[in-house]
């Protein structure tokens, strides 16, 4: 080999990938592993020329929810975009509050931004929040590839279509290694069967229509509702945040749940928002155990149709299912309409034992 060969072959550029950058950053190495595990997830990551974004846990996720370890590949896919998320550099509001992106794994992956105060943001990907708060080294590029660290896990595997089409779902396979099913939603099916418009063009929507927020009551939410004549249209379009609003837990909840978004108004075939009847995320904390669970709640302002002023609460069981026209919180209440009284809810709470037992006594 003659010395300028030698010399050429000796210094010729290395092109670095977010493999190679993520072995030097001291709190990656969990999500380096998870991507170690699977070969396409690991060939993006070194692949330099790749015009990828991947949104990336730091090992405290992994330490704080350690379920997300045993991620499958196409779970693991669903955190790397198919394109550069430029916008999230730019650090300017956007002209639209959420960004919708595809996968690499044909899933949907919704951007968020929030103005804290003027010139500074906060961001979320599906229900990962971006750690630009939480740490100064939030994100890197590498040649053509975008990484942005996340503090708070994303949330499901995107469901390969719409709102309607994951509750009229009927092929159980669909739902083999996905962490959800629609095994309890046989009477919202029945309900969205016999109003077809809401169902085609709210609960059905395409990009054309707009993304929305879905708040889906199982079997025994209505079970419990004692006048089922009460649950009309209305009371449907009252689980549904008004257009282009996509919001999972986390991003809901980051400014102490004071994101109150206007439910959906339609007839005479316009989407519109309806301002008397509004959408809010709370949580109530266990003080004793620390855990918490998370609540959707509606809100009437102003007393119309069959509604009354006041709140509905209803618990969310299962969060963060990202579909091709928002995301579905499977909730266990049926919003809008009150259908149960404070006796009833006592007796169903176990933690109301001791009251329980002085309501009888007295």
């Amino acid at each position: 080999m003659s010395p300028f060969l030698f010399l050429l072959f000796f210094f010729s550029p290395i092109k670095p990938d977010l493999w190679a950058e993520t072995e030097r950053m001291p709190d990656l190495h969990q999500w380096r592993a998870l991507c170690g595990y699977y070969a396409v997830a690991t060939a993006y990551m070194k692949d330099s020329n790749a015009r990828i974004t991947v949104f990336a846990p730091v090992d405290d996720v992994f330490t704080y929810n350690p379920d997300i370890r045993a991620l499958d590949q196409k779970e693991t896919l669903s955190h790397i975009v198919d394109s550069q998320v430029v916008d999230l550099t730019m650090n300017k509001l956007w002209d639209k509050q959420t960004l919708i992106r595809s996968t690499i794994n044909s899933g949907y992956t919704y951007i968020t931004q929030f103005e804290n105060n003027p010139g500074n943001f906060s961001y979320f990907a599906n229900a990962g929040m971006l750690c630009n708060h939480a740490s100064n080294q939030w994100g890197i590029i590498s040649g053509e590839q975008y990484l942005f660290k996340i503090c708070t896990p994303m949330g499901h595997r995107p469901y390969p279509g719409t709102a309607l089409s994951f509750i009229r779902e009927h092929d159980v396979t669909v739902f083999e290694e996905r962490q959800y099913n629609n095994r309890d939603l046989s009477q919202i099916r029945d309900i969205l069967d016999r109003t077809p418009d809401i169902a085609l063009v709210i609960y059905g929507s395409s990009a054309w229509n707009g993304f929305h927020t879905f708040f889906i009551p199982n079997d025994a939410a209505f079970a419990r509702v004692v006048d089922r004549n009460r649950v009309d249209r209305e009371v449907l379009l009252a689980h549904v945040t008004s257009t282009n609003r996509v919001l999972f837990t986390w991003p809901w909840l980051y400014d102490g749940g004071q994101h109150y978004y206007p439910s959906v108004r339609f007839s005479a075939n316009i989407i519109e928002d309806n301002f008397k009847l509004k959408l809010v995320m709370r949580n109530i904390t266990d003080r004793r155990t620390g855990k918490w669970d998370l609540y959707a709640v509606s809100e009437v302002y102003e007393r119309y149709s069959q509604f009354r002023r006041g709140a509905v609460w209803a618990k969310i069981l299962v969060p963060n299912i990202p579909t091709q026209n928002g995301v579905v919180h499977i909730i266990d209440n049926v919003l809008g309409i009150v259908s149960e009284t404070i006796d009833m809810m006592i007796y169903r709470n176990e933690k109301t034992t001791t009251l329980m037992r002085y309501i009888n006594t007295i």
